[in-house]
């Protein structure tokens, strides 16, 4: 049982009523002495049939009627009009109405049904662009719509397939096709949405957000963070509360204070914390806040939501919570108010919760460990972050390397030594993301050797104990009858020397892939380097430079022809593949 909210229009007068469960409502011309078009509500509600006069000539004295009936359906009878009603019943035929219906009565007599679209729509929102309309509206209209799409004027078909609508989007010189299922299609409903792309062509919605001068510093290159980044540009200017899933590392804090950036909340205070380091005793106080003498030495004492207040409360690592705060929390969602440990006064809160966490919280609900009710209040608006992908290593290079560098005080490096760090660094698998990622660049930074290949001080950095807090100390290496040897140490713990003949080995292989690696920066590129450079830069002639790659079986000429690069490719990996085996022994030798 439904009641049914209608909107009645005759010429340029609007009213609108609401048709309880069991009601009817007859149209019919209005006589002298009937006064207003329709009785009041109450009489409305106190007739089983209640009139709409009409001032309409066209309109009989007993013309149609309209049902809401107590199983939910709606129907429309002729009652013998004259003139027919203009949905072409037969006379005293009763048709079904469709859920949204717009029913022209008479030729000025128009009812339709006030659609949940309509009601919806006090605070429609703003759009960047046109797709982030389209996919509003995909949203909006899935029960109405089979597609929705942009076509260019020129490339427009007037041959459509199906019922469709074609409305125009001057921003992009388009027209907006959407089509329509057959047996959802109804006025009311295209009435909503060309009264929306007009509100978007006129900039009322699609004017750009008060925070676009504000960049996103998520990073989002792979098409799957960019997805997630083009949600959460729609969420951030809402108030609703947001649940970030990834794992470590995946940027969930970054995605968090983006969010309050881009809200109507960023001139309030962003508050992140971590529930996972907080004290187990003083969870609640740290979150509600105190009263003086709640306890011994308690003093009054503002909690986390208060704090935030005006802005953003982001609960890190969520998942971690005992089960009687989560009960507190999540009254504190439903209910907007907190209470201090030690009193009984509630507290109004005007705060915005992001929560994130790296578990999966439906088995945790199914295990008992996180409440489902909670579970699904913060999970109204779920964001999944995806791990970095190799495009989004390449772009997130580049930012660290200016954050290490200005928060440690390296110098920067050159931009074409970033770039191959990037690439360098694509090539690898990240399961800790960003975090393990920036470790390793701290790393290269600390430890970089201006002699070496960028490719060689990555392999370093990359092969080094990330928890060593500080680098070991050179180990020095004495001669001996036997040949060179390593003095004891970390980098050769067992025997404490390296074996006779094995150093002249390492050195060798070494020196191959130095002069090779260094060799394949210099000629390959950009295509346009040749072997006078490559001597120069290794402090020899070009003849010299030729002769050292023919030591390799690589063909050469000064000035002429440059080697083959998948061959010399090769022969790096292969020095590489020979150090590998001995990588114990090379650190020692490195002094790591």
């Amino acid at each position: 049982m439904t009641n049914l909210a209608i909107v009645i229009i005759e010429g340029k007068q609007k009213f609108e009523r609401m048709l309880r469960s069991g009601e009817q409502l007859r149209f019919r011309r209005r006589e002298k002495g009937d006064g207003e078009p329709l009785p009041q509500d109450d009489a409305v509600h106190q007739s089983p049939a209640a009139q709409f006069c009409s001032s309409s000539p066209r309109v009989s004295h007993s013309h149609a009627e309209l049902r809401n009936l107590p199983d939910g359906r709606i129907l429309v009878k002729d009652l013998g009009s004259t003139n027919g009603t203009f949905v072409r019943l037969s006379p005293f035929q009763e048709y079904e109405l469709p859920d949204y219906f717009e029913l022209l009565v008479g030729p000025d007599l128009l009812v339709q049904r006030q659609t949940p679209l309509w009601e919806t729509d006090a605070a429609p929102g703003t759009f960047a662009n046109a797709d982030d309309l389209i996919a509003h509206l995909k949203i909006v209209l899935k029960a109405f719509v089979q597609d929705i799409r942009l076509v260019s004027l020129q490339n427009f078909d007037a041959q459509q397939p199906n019922l469709y609508t074609k409305l125009p989007i001057v921003a992009r010189q388009a027209y907006l096709i959407v089509q329509w299922h057959n047996d959802t299609f109804n006025l009311a409903v295209e009435r909503w949405l060309q009264r929306r792309v007009l509100l978007f062509n006129s900039g009322s919605l699609g004017q750009p957000l008060p925070s676009d001068d504000i960049p996103w510093t998520f990073t989002a290159a792979s098409a799957e963070r960019r997805q997630i980044l083009q949600l959460a540009r729609r969420v951030a200017p809402t108030n609703g509360t947001v649940l970030l899933v990834g794992a470590s590392g995946t940027g969930k804090e970054v995605m968090a204070k983006d969010l309050h950036d881009h809200s109507l909340r960023r001139k309030g205070p962003f508050i992140p914390v971590n529930c996972a380091a907080l004290p187990k005793e003083l969870i609640a106080s740290e979150l509600f806040g105190t009263a003086r003498g709640a306890f011994t030495g308690a003093a009054e004492r503002l909690g986390l939501f208060e704090r935030a207040s005006g802005g953003t409360l982001f609960l890190d690592e969520i998942g971690e919570l005992p089960l009687d705060v989560q009960a507190t929390l999540l009254r504190a969602l439903e209910e907007r108010r907190v209470r201090r440990i030690g009193e009984n006064e509630e507290r109004k809160i005007d705060v915005r919760i992001i929560a994130a966490t790296n578990r999966n919280l439906q088995k945790m609900v199914v295990e008992g460990k996180f409440r489902g009710d909670l579970y699904f209040r913060l999970g109204a608006v779920p964001l999944l972050l995806p791990a970095l992908q190799p495009a989004d290593v390449m772009s997130i290079v580049p930012q660290l390397c200016k954050v290490l560098a200005k928060r440690d005080g390296y110098s920067e490096l050159p931009e074409d030594e970033v770039l191959r760090i990037g690439r360098c660094a694509a090539d690898a698998n990240w399961p800790g993301n960003a975090r393990e990622l920036r470790n390793v660049l701290q790393r290269y930074l600390t430890y970089r050797d201006p002699e070496l290949s960028t490719d060689a001080n990555w392999q370093v950095a990359l092969s080094m104990d990330g928890h060593a807090a500080t680098p070991p100390a050179p180990l020095p290496i004495t001669a001996s009858a036997s040949g060179p040897q390593l003095m004891p140490g970390p980098g050769n713990p067992e025997s404490g020397a390296i074996p006779a003949g094995l150093m002249k080995k390492l050195m060798g292989h070494l020196d191959r892939l130095l002069f090779l690696d260094f060799a394949r920066q210099v000629l390959f590129p950009w295509q346009r380097g040749n072997l006078t450079k490559l001597g120069d830069k290794l402090g020899m002639t070009g003849a010299g430079a030729t002769a050292r790659l023919k030591q390799y079986g690589l063909r050469a000429e000064v000035d002429g022809p440059q080697p083959d690069v998948v061959q010399i490719d090769a022969l790096i990996e292969a020095e590489r593949t020979a150090l590998q085996q001995h990588q114990v022994y090379l650190r020692g030798l490195l002094g790591f």
